[in-house]
């Protein structure tokens, strides 16, 4: 009995006294370090929205589906004047050059484009860097819905990826290394160190806290609607605005922290990347102009 409590005596005294002494617990390598990927942002100018992927069948309501739903994650984005984006219609513009580039390419080496050579962004997401890459963006997103209802009471559940799409600089190889323990593990190994970002998120109109975030969300924009927050668990359009605002938020937030962590600890000025939109039919181009409305440029101008 007394060699026990001795024991324990002499653990406690061996707790207490060994951290002053300059001793301290060292975390695993598979501690998760992903959160330190959001540095990676600090490289980031220009983002490309892949069209929205559906993981299995989806039900869309007429007259909306996933065309509108990727530009709808776009504009989102563009309020937030953080990014250039490449609308999603504008990058399948440039999969389809750079697809026609390689099979002129295969045709002058007597050859047919193998199953790699040509984009498809419905394959994979290493198709998708690629399309990023050909359209000149510094990163793209990859959104995935997993699962859908329509129907009251509506739910969504799905993954969003940002992917850096060119050679990353020293600084941020460094980032990179220290953060691999962290990346998901269902990302593919060749994509590992392009990764920056995700979200799963699964909002159900059911479940409380998906009901604060669309109140809210009502209370911001149903006054215009005329119809008052019901509205946004009937329409799917304007579930699918609050889905969109929210993942967003959390992006853009998450792509500036670098710039929070860097005043905190007393950097110089960050000059921060010009956050302007992209017109769709602009060939890529940038030009968030002053007189444009928060919401960036519209698909119809």
């Amino acid at each position: 009995m007394r060699s026990r409590h001795f024991a324990a005596l002499l653990m406690g005294f061996a707790a207490a006294v060994l951290p002053q002494a300059g001793c301290k617990v060292e975390r695993g390598d598979t501690f998760p370090k992903y959160r330190d990927r959001v540095e990676l942002f600090s490289e980031i100018e220009k983002l490309a929205i892949v069209p929205v992927r559906e993981n299995g069948r989806v039900a869309w309501p007429k007259d909306y589906g996933a065309e509108q739903f990727s530009v709808l994650f776009a504009e989102k984005i563009v309020a937030h004047r953080r990014f250039k984006i490449v609308y999603p219609q504008n990058l399948l513009v440039s999969v389809d050059e750079a697809n026609r580039e390689m099979t002129v390419r295969c045709l002058q080496e007597n050859r047919k484009p193998a199953a790699g050579d040509l984009i498809d962004l419905g394959r994979s997401d290493e198709d998708a860097v690629a399309a990023g890459r050909a359209a000149g963006a510094d990163a793209v997103m990859v959104v995935t819905i997993n699962d859908f209802e329509v129907y009251p009471p509506k739910r969504i559940a799905l993954d969003v990826r940002i992917y850096m799409c060119g050679a990353p600089s020293r600084n941020a190889m460094d980032i990179i290394s220290m953060s691999e323990a962290g990346v998901p593990a269902e990302i593919p190994a060749a994509l590992r160190e392009k990764f920056i970002w995700e979200r799963q998120k699964h909002y159900d109109s059911l479940r409380k806290n998906a009901q604060t975030g669309m109140d809210w969300h009502a209370s911001k924009y149903g006054g215009t609607t005329g119809f008052g927050d019901e509205v946004f668990y009937y329409s799917t359009e304007k579930f699918l605005d609050f889905v969109a605002e929210d993942l967003t938020d959390i992006l853009c937030a998450d792509a500036d922290r670098y710039r929070l962590k860097r005043w905190l600890g007393g950097a110089g000025k960050d000059p921060g990347p010009s956050a302007r939109g992209v017109r769709p039919d602009g060939g890529g181009e940038s030009g968030f102009e002053s007189e444009q409305s928060e919401h960036g440029i519209r698909r119809d101008r």
